[in-house]
């Protein structure tokens, strides 16, 4: 328990320093890395967290995600096909297309890169509520403006919605034709 309870004490404060210069995500993320090389350090999060930590994931994607999305926006005509087309060639066929060089494994791999985009989803996110310093008669109220409007953002919601109910399926199926013909 002074084991989970360091760690835990450590991930509080990092968070902390890391939301003050940034997101919160980096000082979790150095808070793992300080207790990587401490033997048992894995075991005892697994252990003690594994109860909750599903419920808090999930949690912690609705509140800092799930309740940002612009819904107006969102089923707009515009955001729908841009979101479709940005997710078929800027995420789906980038990844795709990178895989190409490896032959029979193409696919599969192209398509299990395609499948991870939760860090996307929150990158997105502080691009939409970042203010920027603008000039004179730019976003609304003239001075100030967000790093991305919200029918980027609804766009860009549609991609990554593409990309994560799409990219499993897929790469299933191309899994399974792979190791059949092995």
């Amino acid at each position: 328990m002074v084991h989970l309870g360091c760690m835990s004490v450590v991930l509080v404060a990092y968070a902390t320093i890391g939301w003050l210069v940034g997101t919160h995500l980096l000082g979790a993320f150095l808070a793992g890395v300080s207790f990587v090389s401490v033997p048992r350090s894995g075991v005892v999060w697994r252990r003690q967290v594994k109860r909750v930590s599903s419920l808090l994931v999930k949690l912690f994607f609705m509140a800092s995600v799930a309740f940002s999305i612009p819904v107006a926006v969102l089923f707009s005509g515009q955001a729908v096909w841009q979101g479709l087309v940005l997710g078929l060639a800027g995420a789906l066929g980038g990844k795709l297309l990178s895989a190409l060089h490896l032959g029979a494994d193409a696919w599969v791999v192209g398509w299990a890169m395609s499948a991870r985009g939760e860090f996307a989803y929150l990158v997105a996110e502080t691009a939409l509520q970042t203010e920027v310093a603008g000039s004179e008669g730019e976003g609304p109220g003239g001075g100030t403006r967000t790093l991305m409007s919200e029918q980027v953002y609804a766009a860009v919601i549609w991609a990554f919605l593409l990309c994560t109910i799409a990219s499993p399926l897929a790469f299933k199926y191309f899994l399974q034709v792979r190791l059949a013909a092995v």
